[in-house]
């Protein structure tokens, strides 16, 4: 019997120790490379649950993290970059990685010599930190690291870390200037001065929390609130287009929506009442070849950070049902590599497809793993998308009105259809319930759209079950 393992990790970003937590999926033969469908390969990598031991160590509950994939270890600062096209759009960066549509960077310039640093722009958190010179272990010195020099650091003695299963990242707090896309703010932020022998095989330097407003985040104010009280936009929003590999053509744009990277309006839906910093709203449906899988009272975090799209096992099993040729393996699911069914996720009236360019895997014996993956960290009813969604999508995050906007990625193989009335406004119906609005192309902002429906508040004792400590942090895989 054959166990192909690797690292699909949960990481949690706190002021106290969290937890890293492995998760491998135990299959019985070699999991290959597939490139069914053309010359499009397909990159996978396979998860694992967490151990008793170490799911029963976990207990924070605050912002939701999962770790990056796992690189080729880095020598002498290098690692395998997808870089992307410059934006011509204003007020953007490129966001440019690791070449397996994993994980997504951006370059991020720090204090008064300007220093380059790749950063994860995480969604799912809300706190920024990034590798400093004064640590000497290999894991920070094999990344590049801020440089102490800077004559706009402010030092200070207060302690940070992010507590791993198998180690942590931490230090002291500073602050400086962190300039990406143009945009200027000066903001507190973890200096990493010790770090755990994973972060050898992650791309990354640092991240960028891009979660909404923590308050007990150590980076608070957030990135994004200090963007807010320089009144340096209109709107406050933040517009993302992650890209496949072969296109390079990833994008993150501050204040605005990058025109060249929708089709269509962007339809928006309000974020659950009691999310958090959670970017949470409510999930209207999802259908396979146009059959619904009848879902109700589901919601579901955006999450640029995470890699794929990971639903309540009752919910994948019932996705998984409706594609042809599907089977399960325990946990997970094998479909047909060639398969082109097409799946879709329903938000506020508008269904939004998700390739199979994104969710087919890697080969498995006579099939391919499924990139949508069964896995209950939330409970029964909130899922959690991330790049196998949003590859599809161009997102908007509307930290002004607190919610989120989807449109047709002009680029995108996936296709955007409209099951509301024709007057250009669309509402959700599930109990977490919210309404929501459109805009124009060309405008990323638009009327605001008023909450209703009960509230769900997200807690440990209902969503992290098991002590499953994916809790309001940072997250990267």
């Amino acid at each position: 019997m054959h166990l192909s393992q690797r690292l699909f990790t949960a990481a949690c970003l706190c002021a106290s120790a969290t937890a890293f937590i492995p998760y491998t999926i135990k299959l019985d033969a070699p999991v290959e490379k597939s490139a069914g469908h053309g010359a499009f390969t397909r990159r996978f990598l396979p998860l694992s649950k967490p151990s008793d031991a170490l799911a029963a160590s976990s207990s924070s509950d605050e912002s939701l993290t999962l770790d990056i994939k796992r690189v080729p270890a880095r020598r002498d600062n290098d690692f395998s970059i997808v870089l992307a096209e410059t934006p011509t759009w204003k007020n953007t960066a490129a966001l440019d990685q690791d070449g397996d549509d994993i994980s997504y960077f951006s370059v991020v310039n720090i204090g008064s010599e300007e220093q380059a640093l790749y950063m994860m722009l995480d969604t799912g958190g809300s706190d920024t930190w990034v590798f400093s010179s004064n640590c000497t272990a290999k894991s920070c010195t094999m990344h590049n690291q801020l440089n102490s020099s800077s004559s706009t650091l402010d030092m200070t003695t207060e302690e940070w870390s992010v507590g791993y299963g198998t180690g942590t990242v931490s230090g002291v707090l500073g602050t400086d200037n962190l300039t990406i896309g143009g945009v200027d703010v000066r903001m507190t932020f973890g200096l990493a001065s010790n770090a755990s022998d994973n972060f050898e095989s992650y791309p990354m330097d640092g991240i960028l929390g891009m979660g909404r407003t923590n308050e007990s985040s150590y980076s608070n104010p957030t990135f994004m609130d200090a963007v807010a009280t320089l009144n340096l936009f209109k709107s406050n929003i933040v517009g993302f287009a992650l890209s496949r590999s072969p296109e390079k053509d990833g994008t993150v744009t501050f204040g605005s929506a990058d025109q060249d990277k929708y089709t269509g309006d962007i339809t928006y839906t309000d974020t659950v009442t009691g999310s958090g910093s959670y970017w949470r709203i409510p999930v209207d449906d999802a259908s396979v070849d146009g059959t619904s899988c009848d879902f109700s009272n589901k919601s579901a975090i955006i999450d640029t950070g995470t890699s794929y799209a990971m639903l309540p096992s009752s919910d994948a099993k019932a996705l998984h049902a409706l594609i042809p040729g599907s089977s399960s393996s325990g946990d997970y699911f094998i479909i047909p590599c060639n398969t082109t069914a097409n799946v879709q996720v329903t938000f506020s009236g508008v269904n939004y497809t998700i390739s199979y360019k994104d969710y087919v895997g890697e080969t498995y014996g006579s099939g391919c793993v499924s990139n949508i993956v069964s896995y209950d960290l939330f409970g029964d009813d909130i899922w959690l998308l991330g790049d196998v969604f949003l590859k599809n999508v161009y997102a908007v995050f509307d930290y002004d009105e607190e919610r989120v906007g989807f449109a047709e990625r002009s680029t995108s193989s996936s296709n955007s259809t409209d099951t509301s009335s024709s007057n250009g406004t669309t509402s959700a119906s599930g109990s977490t319930g919210t309404a929501s609005s459109t805009s124009s192309k060309g405008s990323a902002s638009s009327t605001s759209s008023s909450k209703s429906g009960s509230a769900m508040t997200i807690n440990a004792p209902e969503y992290f079950l098991s002590a499953l400590v994916i809790a309001s942090c940072m997250l990267w895989l």
